[in-house]
C-alpha cells in the first residue's frame, strides 16, 4: 500500500506520519459509534456491582468538587472588576 501521509511531525529525533481515516458514510460512522458504546457498556457491566458503585460515588464527589471550584473561581473573578 503506497499511500501519502496526511501530516508529518517531527518531535526531536522522532518522525510521526499521520494517515487520516478513509471517508465513510454517516451510517458507517453511527454504526462504529454504536459498536464503541456497546463495548464500553460491556466493559462497565463486567465489573462487580460493588466496584461500579464505588466508581459512581468517586465520580459524583469529583464532579461536586469541580463544580464548587468553578463557582469559587467565578465568584472571585466577578468581584475583581466590580469594585
Amino acid at each position: 500500500m503506497d499511500r501519502k501521509y496526511d501530516a508529518t511531525y517531527q518531535f526531536g529525533k522522532v518522525v510521526v506520519h499521520v494517515i487520516a481515516p478513509l471517508p465513510m458514510s454517516e451510517e458507517e460512522k453511527q454504526r462504529r459509534l454504536d459498536e464503541y458504546q456497546r463495548a464500553a457498556w460491556d466493559a462497565w457491566n463486567s465489573l462487580p456491582v460493588e466496584e461500579r458503585l464505588r466508581i459512581n460515588v468517586e465520580f459524583e464527589r469529583n464532579l461536586k468538587e469541580s463544580k464548587d471550584s468553578d463557582e469559587q473561581r467565578r465568584a472571585g473573578s466577578s468581584s475583581i472588576g466590580g469594585e
